[in-house]
């Protein structure tokens, strides 16, 4: 997800538009700035290996927050990122990333996916040259035995995602943070 918050202009008043899916953008007439705030995705967990060794939970995404400088009647991309995908016999897949303008602009990057049955994946991290704050989603937890590995709570406004400890997911950061599954 991410929200765009304009900023006043020659007589353009301010409001916030909130994206969950990817698009372009066109600056308002007398928009000159914004601040953005981008989630990336979580990661997909892990299959299990076999029927004693169960899955691994994904990494939760990151958040990034910044003022983006814009041109009144540009277009700009928004890229919102998917979840990854559960592996089918393997691997899970990496979370996108979410970003605003371009990647290097101002990026949230998604967890990545478990890589093994006994692998978890690590959470996002915010970038960007846009960068004023961002925060790590947290990590998934490794499979063991019969317990799956929980996932990793995603980065919120004002924290960090929580890591997943053993089957128990990761608790999302406070405000805008998701749990893990």
């Amino acid at each position: 997800m991410i929200q765009a918050m304009m900023l006043s202009g020659d007589g353009y008043a301010p409001g916030t538009q909130t994206f969950t899916a990817t698009t372009s953008w066109t600056a308002p007439a007398g928009v000159t700035s914004v601040i953005a705030e981008c989630w990336g995705a979580g990661g997909g967990g892990s299959s299990s290996n076999d029927a004693f060794s169960f899955g691994s939970g994904g990494g939760g995404g990151g958040y990034a927050k910044g003022t983006v400088t814009v041109v009144p009647g540009t277009s700009y991309t928004v890229t919102v990122g998917t979840g990854g995908s559960g592996g089918a016999g393997g691997s899970g897949s990496n979370g996108g990333a979410s970003w605003f303008s371009a990647s290097g602009t101002l990026q949230a990057a998604g967890g990545s996916g478990a890589p093994t049955f006994n692998s978890a994946g690590t959470g996002g991290a915010g970038t960007g040259t846009a960068l004023a704050t961002g925060y790590t989603g947290g990590s998934g937890a490794a499979g063991s035995g019969s317990t799956s590995g929980g996932g990793g709570g995603g980065a919120g406004t004002a924290q960090i995602g929580g890591a997943a400890s053993s089957s128990t997911p990761g608790t999302g950061g406070s405000t805008g943070g998701g749990a893990g599954g």
